[in-house]
């Protein structure tokens, strides 16, 4: 008896459990339907169905800033610590928050003109655009979310930021953001009329009555997408109103206001970019490299609106027709603009043929090339006390400012170890990109502080990691609708102010060198062995051969190797003093011959050549990352004097990456396919350059009679910090963590094995 009361019960139990989370479920699934069609929530869905290139872009700042993409090239840290006249505080955020306001603007605007007839019961309320605006906020405001998320991540990361710098920037950044948009709120307060403002509510109550709505709502009907509530300009939830009619002109009359205020923003903006591109070169105008992009990312995001406008699903193919145009356009005569070496003359076309090339090899300069390189040696081996000093042919890698940074710690440790006799060792330095900044800027130091005081200052190394990129991405982001008005003059030549003029400058500035001194300045210098004789190898990018540029006459790493009749090496390099001689090739400024060597893709442009046909130059680390192959060249040219006259060569390499990095673990997912396709190559392709590497290594000791030495230097980074990007903007932490890589144990050991040989030749 007792257990049937007890199984009575129970069941009574169960089924009123059963019934409160059938209740429960059915109001859970009424609650997940009035979500699904809220207003916010329906915004984002009609965006990325019918215009999911102004979704795109969210997504792709969302991306840039967690750190998702463009990483390995630095992108986020443009967000996590950007710079602004030369610091990272809290002026630098709010510029970022303003340009972030601008771009917030922009896209309400922008699908408030595409979308805003489907959702017209908000023109029958006061300010209708705040009220769309309100609830079109959930994109942005995830964005701010993500950026509030990277960014403290980051900064519990790095110990130069303290919490009440991140709180104080950050801070900084939403005062910039909420300026604007507050502006831009009181402006469209004023300006952005309701239906019954425009028409009055006698005719309004007329729109509203059973003929009418029954007149009406076979046209309306298709216009409108169902909305079950919306948040109100009080911060309050209310349900949206159900058979909402109006005529369509009243409507679109409504919504057209907001063409001519999307116009005026749209011209804001292009006058903006105007007003920075006039004044680019004032120093307090340059904005964040972040700042510059997101300003770009509000012009592109404005033209999308307007194009999908016009051409509602065609939008995408009239963009893309009008970026096809703009090509067009800038391959015009008038439009174009050359990128070229500064100095150099582009008035005399030179032919870039295969007989071209032959041509310009003869005996007589390659005899007069060796007598200069004799020359050279014989005043490097006088000013060394010993009988036989260790030659040092030093290589260096590219790697963007990272390489920079490294090539002169490594540098600066060795000579202060020596007390400033190591650099003496050196004979050439060849390499790429970054480390030859580096090692440009070192050899100016020694230049002007011959006692080399600057070797226990931390002044050099604040100028050497100084950003560039800022300059140059904000000149790219101006220039992008200004036509080549701005020109400056060398020599009676003209030349277009592009970002390779910016990052010339600056660049200048922070090596502290005169920005038009030619590369022959150099000449006397290198000759009598004051300072090492560099090599730049810009690869041409028509055929791969590298285009070797030096002060002096460098034919030697040109003339090609007869075995017999029937095969004869090709050239793999053109004398860019011997080719370009008619065309002022000792004029060319030695800031132009830095860029040319460090050509980074997608930030600093191609450089064209004068030469038919049309033919371009850039980054030196496409074929020789580390000047490796100009080194063991240098070495053949001169093998009989090095032995005769030195105790031994030492290669110093001074690399910005591992040379044999671990081997990681395959995934089996689909992504991770697409990344082994794109990465993976990339990887293979350098380290199949590594082995190639020390197969010249391994060759050369072979012909070599005298002591053949290599020792390298690697950045390894540290364990609680990540590598340093490559690029041309060091984060401060970065460059704590490049200066400390010098104390790795590799590098110990590296310096142990250097200052020995120098010891022993001493002896």
């Amino acid at each position: 008896m007792l257990l049937k009361r007890l199984g009575y019960k129970t069941s009574i139990a169960l089924e009123k459990l059963w019934k409160i989370s059938g209740l429960y479920l059915q109001n859970l699934g009424r609650f997940s339907l009035r979500l699904y069609y809220s207003l916010p929530v329906h915004l984002i869905r009609s965006q990325i169905v019918r215009h999911p290139s102004v979704v795109l872009f969210w997504v792709i700042l969302i991306l840039l800033v967690r750190g998702d993409i463009a990483q390995g090239i630095g992108g986020p840290y443009l967000f996590w610590e950007p710079e602004y006249l030369g610091k990272s505080d809290f002026k630098s955020f709010f510029f970022i928050g303003l340009a972030l306001g601008i771009y917030t603007v922009s896209y309400h605007l922008s699908t408030y003109i595409l979308d805003g007839y489907r959702f017209f019961f908000l023109i029958f309320q006061k300010r209708p655009f705040l009220r769309f605006s309100l609830n079109n906020s959930l994109l942005p405001l995830i964005f701010l979310w993500c950026y509030f998320d990277a960014y403290y991540r980051f900064a519990i990361h790095n110990p130069q930021l303290s919490i009440t710098t991140f709180f104080s920037n950050f801070l900084s950044l939403l005062a910039g953001f909420f300026l604007f948009v507050s502006l831009a709120v009181l402006y469209f307060s004023r300006t952005n009329q309701d239906i019954i403002q425009l028409f009055g509510e006698r005719v309004v109550r007329e729109l509203q009555s059973p003929r009418a709505l029954l007149y009406k709502a076979r046209s309306i009907q298709r216009m409108q997408d169902y909305v079950t509530y919306y948040l109100d300009t009080d911060f309050r939830i209310r349900a949206a109103p159900l058979n909402v009619q109006a005529e369509t002109r009243m409507i679109l009359r409504v919504l057209n206001q907001n063409h001519g205020n999307a116009l005026l923003f749209e011209l804001f903006v292009v006058l903006l970019l105007t007003f920075l591109g006039v004044f680019q070169e004032v120093p307090w105008v340059r904005l964040p490299a972040a700042a510059s992009f997101i300003i770009l990312f509000t012009f592109i995001i404005m033209l999308i609106g307007a194009l999908s406008f016009w051409f509602r699903r065609m939008g995408i193919l009239a963009l893309i027709l009008l970026g096809f145009l703009l090509v067009w356009i800038n391959r015009s005569s008038w439009f174009n603009r050359p990128h070229q070496l500064f100095g150099l003359r582009y008035d005399i076309q030179i032919p870039y043929t295969l007989d071209s090339i032959h041509q310009h090899i003869d005996s007589l300069s390659l005899q007069e090339a060796y007598e200069v390189g004799r020359t050279l040696l014989n005043h490097w081996k006088a000013k060394h006390k010993e009988e036989k000093p260790l030659a040092i042919l030093l290589n260096v890698s590219g790697g963007g400012l990272r390489s920079a940074l490294w090539t002169f710690r490594v540098l600066q440790y060795l000579d202060s170890l020596t007390n400033g006799r190591f650099f003496d060792h050196v004979v050439c330095i060849t390499g790429a990109s970054g480390g030859m900044l580096g090692a440009a800027y070192y050899r100016e130091r020694c230049l002007k502080d011959p006692k080399k005081t600057f070797l226990y200052s931390k002044e050099p190394f604040q100028r050497i990691s100084a950003d560039l990129l800022n300059s140059v991405i904000f000149s790219a982001v101006v220039n992008f609708l200004l036509p080549p008005y701005r020109y400056f003059s060398i020599h009676g030549k003209q030349y277009y102010k592009d970002r390779g003029y910016t990052f010339e400058k600056t660049l200048c500035k922070h090596l502290d060198i005169p920005f038009e001194r030619p590369l022959s300045y150099y000449r006397p210098l290198e000759l009598q062995a004051k300072i090492p004789l560099m090599i730049f190898s810009p690869t041409i990018t028509v055929d791969g051969r590298q285009l070797l540029m030096a002060s002096l006459p460098v034919d030697y790493l040109v003339v090609p190797r007869k075995f017999n009749d029937a095969y004869i090496n090709e050239i793999s390099a053109v004398s860019f003093q011997r080719y370009f001689k008619s065309c002022g090739a000792d004029s060319v400024l030695f800031s132009s011959v830095l860029r040319a060597n460090a050509s980074f893709p997608l930030v600093l442009p191609y450089i064209e050549l004068p030469t038919i046909p049309y033919v371009t130059i850039m980054d030196a680390g496409i074929r020789d990352n580390f000047g490796v192959h100009l080194s063991i060249k240098f070495l053949h040219a001169f093998k009989d004097w090095f032995e005769q006259n030195t105790s031994g060569v030492l290669i110093l390499q001074i690399r910005d990456s591992q040379r044999e990095a671990a081997i990681a673990e395959k995934e089996k997912s689909v992504l991770a396919h697409i990344k082994e396709l794109i990465g993976g190559t990339f990887l293979s392709f350098r380290e199949g350059k590594d082995f190639i590497t020390d197969e010249l290594f391994r060759y050369a000791a072979s012909w070599y009679r005298g002591l053949f030495q290599v020792v390298e230097f690697q950045y390894l980074p540290s364990p609680q910090f990540e590598r340093a990007a490559l690029n041309f903007h060091l984060t401060s932490w970065e460059k704590q963590d490049i200066l400390l890589s010098i104390y790795n144990k590799p590098n110990r050991k590296a310096v142990e094995t250097v200052l020995k040989m120098i010891e022993e030749t001493r002896n």
